[in-house]
């Protein structure tokens, strides 16, 4: 089986599964001299996400203010309007370190550039998160979701290679190509060794 979650930057939540350094520091410390997890503690382990990719549905707004080294002020997707950081924000903000740029009671807002550099580290150390560009998604789907919003476009297959709408199918295949070749036909690099000059 595998399973995708695409969280939207907007969400003050979503950083904290963006630092994903912190968490495979913890996992290393638990794996043994032969690279698994203690016995003992293997039912613990595999409650957590397994065969599980993650992605940041990126959005314009945040990509202008990395373009413009600006902050990004972490918004409710629905509202639009702006989270005001309250004291667990700032503990969790704390733990990712990020705090000082928390202040309770104020609109939350990142250096843009902090968070981008935080989602590269970990997709350049394990490979998560993953990102995608939500608005650019829906601005090239076949239905306007300003008009048709029960379209959006929230997340892709696991795979990242097929936008989805909500409890949307993949429908991927497989073409094994050797049973498609056939045998006697011409050997295109000794042809374009001969002919390539011609064309």
């Amino acid at each position: 089986v595998s399973l995708a979650h695409s969280l939207r930057l907007n969400d003050p939540d979503d950083f904290t599964h963006n630092s994903f350094a912190d968490a495979l520091e913890e996992a290393r410390e638990l794996i043994d001299e032969d690279g698994r997890v203690p016995e003992h503690l293997r039912n613990a382990v595999e409650g957590h996400l397994s065969n599980f990719n993650i992605s940041v549905g990126v959005t314009d707004d945040f990509m202008e203010a990395l373009y413009n080294d600006e902050e990004f002020t972490f918004t409710n997707p629905r509202t639009e309007e702006p989270h005001v950081a309250t004291p667990e924000t700032k503990e969790i903000y704390d733990m990712f370190g990020l705090g000082e740029h928390v202040e309770v009671g104020e609109e939350l807002s990142i250096p843009a550039q902090e968070l981008w550099d935080d989602m590269i580290e970990g997709a350049h150390e394990n490979g998560e998160p993953g990102v995608i560009y939500l608005e650019r998604v829906n601005k090239e789907h076949s239905f306007d979701v300003e008009e048709h919003p029960d379209h959006r476009i929230l997340a892709t297959n696991p795979c990242g290679e097929q936008p989805l709408e909500e409890y949307e199918a993949c429908n991927l295949g497989h073409i094994n190509l050797s049973t498609l070749a056939a045998q006697d036909a011409p050997d295109w690099r000794v042809w374009s060794d001969e002919h390539a000059d011609e064309y």
